[in-house]
């Protein structure tokens, strides 16, 4: 048994012996191995580096990584790497700077010569500097400058492209001198070299790019030849488009270039991240201010949410600061380990190629369910609510009521001395509040109070139907009112509006409509009053709905739509209840009479060499309309007859005329007014007779008619209505202009339209064209 212990503290021994022994000769190693670096002949350094970057020295077997913090010099043979979005900048000690772009490997060989293994550099050569050797697939190239200068250099597999940003350069190949000043390129392969001259700079997109869903990307560029083509790389496709398109691309990473007369594929290539802004996630548990009990936090779903991409969860607390932090794949998490208190959790979308902004944050409670210190829940209707609760015993004559956010009572709120079982106070935001009494033995544990919004509304406010009452004026009072301003008339629009008063509304928000099917109010506005005064445009019949807000800025539904609508003591004017049927059959027919006053410029060829011409002649004439409600298609369709002439003399005594009759089928929308239908014209037309020109006959046809009107209410019964009229079909006619109509009367109306008229009339028989300006003035009359 001796022996055996005696070989095992041996074998101890041997090993410790060992483990020491191998320490000694590695830091003797890495000594001398730091020694040879500083004793070798250092040809530059690394300036600075970004993201991950390796160097390897020439007699070591393993890379390590460049860091920031330390001193990295070069020695001859050097090996530099850069990773996918990493570069590297270094100096040599000729002065030569070379930047080392992602995804690139090169061997510093000496001070005046580097090996590009793979990828691209930047290199600054400035003038009076001695060449700088550059070997590519084994071949040797010497880099000098005319003028200080920056060369960009690429080689990909059997290829290498050279191109001057700036200044100007030599470059001496195995079988010739090449010059290349700003602008100019270089393609290099086994087989032949290439000079492009061409300037050319690809603007954007670069680096990152971060486009909303659905937006196209566009390329700009620099370039003094033509550009043919756009050509965009992915890793599993190669798209082409024209120089003027956009195309809508995934997000991925991409690099684009550009084709011209002279390269039938791009010489460079620049590279870009796409990234797409998305929807942030929509949370789905907990709702807010729900209660968690702190023993399940760890549940597999404990907060759950709705997203297409991978989500960032994160939890706030009561001061919305960030806690925690969680990447997660699935739309389902558990929640960390977290004391009693208000917290919040909040999520956005964070993948490689989309991102989105973040969710509202959702406030939530923890605290022990299972807690034998039991938890008095206390609602609330608004911030800075007066709190009472009643103790279940008086406390003691000196006892003092402590209370805090902090479960250890520091930082307290609220510290008075109570008498009686009645505690009042006052707190400016939810969560679980804390309270106990000094002075008092027998309580010695904390008490728990959680103070939490009450629920959200749910019920509207109500409202009622509101009819106004208008004197009715006789036709002379009307009269005075239309040529006297309506400020010093009596206002019968006004309608005062009331609704439901609620108790814990913060404010309402009222929506009026022009008719009950718009989803788009006419009107609307917040009051903290549960009444509204309102003018309205019209003395017609409107719809109105209202709403609530509470103190934590949650709104209520709309409530129903309720009817404001006027009527006169003796009838009423608009009315959408049980006799609107019968108010629409008595004014189911307009009849209207116009007179008319015109200027009229008119030419018509008579021969080949000679025409009739009127300029400027003033005409008079008279219309007749006739409109009767037609439910064809819409509740507002109807059935328009209109006919005008208009009659003059010109040419010493030859009578002039020119004659409309008009049938079309009208739709008054809302918004717009419009009509189709046929239009029958018949025009006067003239001859020459012993050079003199006179009537021949009259000519006539048949058109198609398109018009189209937009009605805008002015003030309490005007109405101006933009038109424009297109006829087409044997002739060509246009007409726009603008009416206007005032409804003085309940039955009948005043209107004025002022327009501008083409015609135009080509065909074997008569050419003939004019123009007018035409003032229409008239009443109609509805029955």
């Amino acid at each position: 048994m001796r022996t055996h212990h005696l070989t095992k503290i041996f074998n101890s021994i041997l090993i410790l012996f060992a483990l020491v022994l191998f320490a000694v000769c590695y830091q003797k190693l890495n000594t001398d191995q730091n020694s040879r670096i500083q004793l070798e002949n250092i040809i530059g350094s690394v300036l600075e580096r970004k993201n991950i970057v390796q160097l390897k020295h020439p007699n070591e077997i393993a890379w390590k990584f460049i860091s920031s913090e330390e001193k990295n010099p070069l020695i001859n043979n050097d090996a530099i790497f850069t990773h996918l979005n990493s570069e590297a900048n270094i100096s040599l000690d000729q002065g030569q700077e070379i930047t080392i772009q992602s995804q690139s490997l090169v061997r510093v060989k000496t001070a005046q010569e580097i090996d590009l293994k793979e990828g691209k550099v930047a290199i600054k050569v400035n003038e009076g500097q001695k060449p700088l050797k550059l070997i590519i697939d084994n071949t040797t190239y010497e880099l000098s400058a005319k003028k200080n200068s920056t060369v960009q250099i690429e080689k990909k597999f059997k290829r290498s492209f050279f191109k001057v940003e700036k200044g100007q350069v030599e470059l001496k190949t195995p079988q010739e001198k090449i010059n290349l000043t700003k602008g100019m390129s270089t393609f290099i392969t086994p087989q032949n070299t290439t000079v492009e001259s061409s300037q050319f700079t690809l603007l954007a997109p670069q680096g990152v790019v971060v486009l909303e869903q659905g937006e196209s990307l566009t390329f700009s560029y620099d370039s003094d030849q033509t550009v043919e083509a756009i050509h965009i790389k992915r890793r599993d496709s190669l798209f082409k488009i024209s120089p003027d398109e956009s195309i809508n691309l995934k997000p991925e990473e991409y690099k684009w270039g550009i084709t011209t007369p002279s390269n039938a594929t791009p010489l460079i290539w620049q590279e870009f991240t796409l990234i797409k802004n998305i929807k942030a996630p929509t949370a789905l548990s907990p709702k807010a201010n729900t209660i968690l009990d702190a023993n399940e936090l760890n549940s597999l779903k404990a907060v759950q949410w709705n997203s297409p991409a991978q989500t960032q969860l994160e939890v706030l607390d009561h001061s919305k600061n960030l806690i925690h932090s969680f990447l997660i794949k699935n739309n389902y998490s558990s929640l960390p380990k977290l004391v009693p208190g208000k917290y919040y959790y909040q999520l956005r979308v964070n993948e490689s190629f989309y991102r989105s902004p973040h969710s509202k944050a959702v406030p939530f409670y923890v605290h022990n369910l299972n807690d034998q210190n039991q938890i008095q829940k206390i609602e609330i209707a608004k911030p800075d609510q007066l709190i009472e609760f009643q103790l279940n015993t008086p406390p003691a004559s000196e006892a003092t009521l402590v209370l805090s956010q902090r479960s250890d009572l520091s930082s307290p709120l609220f510290s008075k001395k109570i008498t009686g079982t009645k505690v009042q106070f006052r707190v400016k935001e939810t969560g679980m509040y804390y309270w106990k009494w000094e002075g008092q033995e027998r309580e010695v544990q904390f008490k728990k109070i959680l103070i939490i919004p009450t629920p959200p509304p749910v019920k509207a406010p109500e409202v009622k139907d509101i009819i106004k009452k208008i004197p009715q004026s006789s036709w002379w009072q009307r009269f005075i009112n239309f040529f006297i301003s309506n400020a010093y008339a009596q206002d019968d629009s006004q309608v005062l509006i009331e609704w439901q008063k609620v108790k814990d509304a913060k404010s309402y928000e009222i929506e009026i409509f022009a008719h009950k099917a718009d989803s788009k109010p006419l009107f609307k506005q917040r009051t903290q009053s549960p009444q509204l005064k309102w003018k309205a445009p019209l003395s017609k019949t409107y719809y109105y709905r209202v709403r609530y807000q509470d103190h934590w800025d949650r709104y209520s539904p709309y409530s129903p739509l309720a009817l404001i609508s006027f009527e006169t003591n003796q009838k009423k004017i608009i009315s959408q209840s049980k006799s609107e049927s019968k108010s629409q059959k008595r004014d189911a027919h307009h009849f209207s009479f116009y007179y008319a006053l015109s200027q009229i410029t008119q030419t018509q060829k008579l021969t080949n060499s000679s025409e009739a011409k009127i300029e400027g002649v003033n005409t008079t004439g008279h219309a007749f309309a006739f409109k009767k409600k037609a439910s064809l298609f819409f509740k507002d369709d109807s059935l328009n007859l209109f006919y005008q002439s208009r009659y003059g003399e010109v040419f010493d005594g030859e009578k002039f005329s020119q004659r409309y009759l008009d049938l079309a089928w009208e739709n008054e929308g809302r918004r717009l007014n419009y009509s189709f239908g046929i239009s029958a014209y018949q025009f006067s037309q003239y001859e020459l007779n012993d050079n003199q020109v006179t009537q021949s006959s009259d000519f006539s046809g048949l058109n198609l008619l398109l018009k189209i009107a937009k009605p805008i209410n002015w003030g309490k019964n005007q109405v101006i209505k933009p038109f424009m009229t297109i006829k087409a079909f044997n002739s060509y006619q246009f007409l726009s202009g603008l009416s206007y109509e005032n409804h003085l009367f309940s039955k009948s109306f005043l209107s004025l339209k002022l327009s501008y008229e083409i015609n135009r009339f080509n065909n074997e028989d008569l050419e003939q064209g004019s123009s007018l300006i035409q003032v229409l003035t008239g009443i109609t009359q509805k029955y």
